[in-house]
């Protein structure tokens, strides 16, 4: 389902023409959602505890995606 809407967002992005979608976070009552687009078909996705570290969660796919980009092309 989070693909659909990394699509939809992806092209709201391109219509106000403001670059390409990089990262995207969906907050919940339970679960908080970071997902770091790695190329056009993956991105990678980290789920965290409501209360989780948001920061370190960010660092981490930061550092992870592109090694895990370059495994993948």
């Amino acid at each position: 389902e989070y693909g659909n809407v990394v699509g939809q967002l992806r092209t709201a992005a391109e219509a106000l023409k403001t670059g390409e979608v990089q990262e995207v976070s969906v907050n919940t009552e339970r679960v908080l959602t970071i997902m770091r687009l790695l190329t056009p078909e993956y991105f990678l996705v980290l789920a965290l505890k409501a209360d989780g570290n948001y920061g370190k969660g960010r660092y981490a796919l930061r550092i992870a995606a592109p090694k895990l980009k370059a495994e993948l092309t």
